[in-house]
């Protein structure tokens, strides 16, 4: 992913224990895929786009 592209939306899947988060860029492409324990959402959301979509999470790994 570009990571000066903008995001346009951002999806969740709720499961019960991990959620599949899907952004969307502007042009309607998928600008990443994640999957992310429950308990370590809000600490994913909250590192911002660049070092939260990176690759580099702790708490999970991308699909």
């Amino acid at each position: 992913m570009d990571k000066a592209a903008p995001l346009a939306s951002i999806g969740i899947d709720i499961g019960k224990e991990v959620f599949h988060v899907v952004g969307f860029g502007t042009d309607g492409k998928i600008a990443f895929r994640r999957k992310i324990k429950r308990l370590a959402l809000v600490e994913t959301f909250s590192r911002g786009r660049e070092s939260a979509w990176n690759g580099s999470m702790n708490a999970s790994r991308s699909w």
